[in-house]
Order: C-alpha cells, then structure tokens, then sequence
C-alpha cells in the first residue's frame, strides 16, 4: 500500500528510529545510574511502553488512572501515577489493582493524603506515595521555598495509614518556555535542569534534618546528552 492510499489521520512510524531512540534513552540513563521511568503521556502506545520495559526501563509512569489500567492490563507490573489523585472513584479503581503490581501516586495536600488514606488503609499492602513537590512551573506541588509546609504534608503522610512515602517527585514545565533571547535552548534546559535539581534538594535536605523517613538527599550531576 502506499502513503497516498492510506486514510487519514494515520500514524506512520520509523520503527527503526524508535528503537534507536529507545536504546539510547536507557543507556544513558544506565550510565548515570538513573532509574528511567518513561512517560506513557509522551507517546499513549501499549506497543511503545512494551519496547521501552524490554530494553530496561524500571517502570512505568502515566498521568491518569485511565493509563494505569491501561498499561497494567498490558502487563506492566511497576506503574506511577505522577498526577494528584482525585475523587473516591479513580482512588478506588487504582487501589483495586494494588494486588497486582506496584502502584505508586503523588499528593501535594492534606486533604488529598487524608482522602488517599481513607480508601487504602484497609488494604493489606500500602499505596506507595511521593511528595510533589513545585519548583517553579506553578501547577502542582507544595511549593519549593516553603519547606515547612512540605515537613507538615510529609509527616502527614507517614502518620497516615495506608501509606507510605517514598519519595518527592517534580515536574519542571517552565522548561516548556525556558530560553531567553541570549541562550540556546541546550542553554535553556541546562539552566531550569540546575533550579530543578538545586530546589528539589533543598526540599530533601529540610525533610532530613526535620527526621521525616522515606525521604534521603542525594546529590548528582547535570549532563548534556
């Protein structure tokens, strides 16, 4: 068949770049030793999440819960939620396939912990959760230079039953718009990749020091790929 017969709107893509891509993408993360965790956002393809878990990818991250049941059905068995929960329904729909695999979300909100925990503390394993934390792009997340706030969520989160924090997690948007009239965008993505990094772990430094567990500072270097 040729490309003028095919019927539109229709996908075409070069498998082969895919691969490469793919391969690439995990090799450096392999040598930084960063866990990657792709964004099944990015592409929405079960195929492309498959090809991503065979050349290594520790799991899976999805913005919905519409995604993780999509991805879990397919046979992923480590999904992230990187989006705040929201509505008993969607928090009950993930906590019925906490069984099945690991299951981890974000909260940036007392309410939003006090509603998580009240759908899984009868569950026999807890939900994963991570601190989002905003570091500038204004979305989501207790915001970065309010430490104290942050301390009082996290603590609430492992006074909560039900669940267990596991970490913070960020995500840096502004970069969407980052270059100035004298950077590269190379330049651009370097400079918001420095803020991420530095305000995240000011944020992990002051959960230490204020002894909150599940969450250890831990320094590591920018690179350009």
């Amino acid at each position: 068949m040729s490309v003028q017969a095919l019927s539109t709107p229709c996908l075409l893509l070069d498998c082969a770049r895919l691969s490469r891509n793919i391969e690439r993408m995990q090799q450096t993360a392999g040598a930084n030793e960063v866990a990657l965790r792709p964004y099944v956002k990015t592409h929405k393809s079960v195929e492309v999440a498959r090809r991503q878990l065979d050349a290594g990818a520790s799991g899976l991250t999805v913005a919905t819960v519409a995604e993780a049941e999509t991805v879990l059905e397919a046979g992923a068995d480590d999904v992230r939620v990187a989006y705040p929960v929201t509505g008993r329904d969607k928090r009950e729909r993930l906590a019925a396939r906490q069984d099945r695999a690991r299951l981890s979300c974000t909260v940036d909100t007392a309410t939003g912990i006090d509603r998580a925990s009240a759908v899984h503390a009868a569950r026999e394993q807890p939900l994963e959760v991570l601190l989002e934390v905003g570091v500038g792009h204004g979305r989501c997340g207790v915001p970065w230079d309010d430490p104290d706030a942050a301390v009082r969520l996290a603590r609430r989160i492992v006074d909560r039953p039900g669940l267990q924090l596991v970490g913070l997690l960020t995500h840096a948007g502004q970069a969407y718009d980052a270059p100035r009239d004298d950077e590269s965008p190379s330049a651009a993505l370097r400079r918001v990749a420095r803020h991420e990094r530095d305000r995240m772990l000011s944020v992990a430094a002051h959960l230490a020091e204020a002894d909150v567990p599940g969450v250890v500072p831990n320094d590591f270097e920018i690179t350009d790929p």
